[in-house]
């Protein structure tokens, strides 16, 4: 019976199947988020030569409070860490740590129309002084994922200017390219995603290009990220000339 069973699959292959990817919250739904980036640059501009290195840690427990079409509205951070330490090269001097107010407070955040976030309170110069956590919540949007069910192996792309903009990286103006995604695998319902591509912008006619590359997984089943590890190589060219790298890990656990 298995032999039989095993010759009908192989003259008759099962369709591949197409798997959908949705982000789906639920009230009371809790996570750690923990953000770790690396990023080293040094350039030359007339006879000056800067080099620089600017590390970060971004630790914060989520609580979702209010959900509409499976997209938290409302979210409780509390703030267990956000610090920026910037060194010098080559001699690695440190030139600051800086650790944000917020660190080790609670925050109520509501979401206003489909980007933006504010304080419940409305209060809008606090939402002013916290814009590094306000920028941290730009996440859990749709433009990232494949607007169509998918295969292993298919591809899509997504403009750079929403890439960046759903990564919390800064977005230089003019920035122009795509980056292109594909589903490696799916395993027990968690999908590996891998992705790059190559983008550029224009500043103070110095030219650079970023070369980008990483992996996602994403827990298709409950519709949540898992992780994102991205980096990406840096060169400059014009009125500065240089290279650079970046290195970003995003893991995000949830309670059970």
């Amino acid at each position: 019976m298995h032999l039989l069973v095993a010759v009908v699959l192989l003259l008759f292959p099962q369709a591949e199947k197409a798997h959908t990817f949705a982000y789906k919250f639920n009230k009371d739904d809790q996570y750690k988020d923990t953000k770790t980036s690396e990023f080293v640059l040094e350039f030359r501009q007339g006879p000056s030569v800067v080099s620089f290195e600017v590390d970060t840690k971004e630790v914060m427990r989520r609580t979702v409070l209010e959900v509409k079409k499976g997209r938290p509205t409302i979210e409780r951070v509390d703030v267990l860490d956000f610090t920026t330490n910037i060194k010098k090269h080559p001699e690695q001097n440190k030139i600051g740590e800086q650790k944000e107010k917020s660190v080790g407070g609670r925050y109520v955040w509501r979401r206003i129309g489909n980007v933006r976030w504010g304080l419940f309170s409305r209060r809008e110069e606090v939402t002013i002084r916290h814009r590094a956590i306000v920028n941290r919540l730009k996440n859990w949007k749709d433009k990232r994922l494949p607007s169509k069910p998918i295969k292993v192996g298919d591809t899509w792309e997504v403009d750079i200017l929403d890439y960046l903009a759903l990564s919390d990286q800064q977005v230089p103006p003019g920035s122009k390219g795509t980056i292109e995604y594909k589903l490696k695998s799916v395993d027990d319902g968690i999908a590996t995603i891998v992705f790059s591509g190559v983008w550029s912008y224009l500043e103070a006619e110095a030219r650079t290009v970023v070369t980008q590359q990483g992996t996602w997984k994403f827990d298709l089943k409950r519709g949540r990220d898992l992780s994102i590890e991205a980096t990406a190589d840096l060169s400059m060219t014009g009125a500065r000339e240089g290279a650079g790298r970046f290195k970003s890990k995003r893991v995000v656990e949830w309670k059970k």
